[in-house]
């Protein structure tokens, strides 16, 4: 199916593909600014720090989303149990 005429970008056939005319894209992309470097990056003690803590104030929203769940299914019971006794 290749070589067909597709419409593709990629070569056609029994094309070699240039690896220089993607050097400047390359080199364009790596010095953007809005992407950290890796001597940006911090150390892999302080990333485990920051996640554990991240997940630690997940877990206990999580906690509390459970409990304000079970007590509202509690005030549910409570009602439909009033409803059943004192239906005439």
């Amino acid at each position: 199916m290749t070589g067909t005429g597709g419409g593709g970008t990629g070569p056609a056939g029994g094309e070699e593909r240039d690896p220089a005319a993607d050097a400047p894209a390359r080199a364009d992309a790596s010095a953007r600014a809005d992407i950290p470097s890796r001597a940006d990056a911090p150390e892999p003690e302080a990333q485990a720090r920051t996640r554990r803590a991240h997940q630690k104030h997940n877990e206990r929203y999580a906690w509390w989303a459970l409990a304000y769940f079970l007590f509202g299914l509690h005030i549910v019971a409570f009602v439909m149990i009033y409803a059943v006794r004192h239906a005439k």
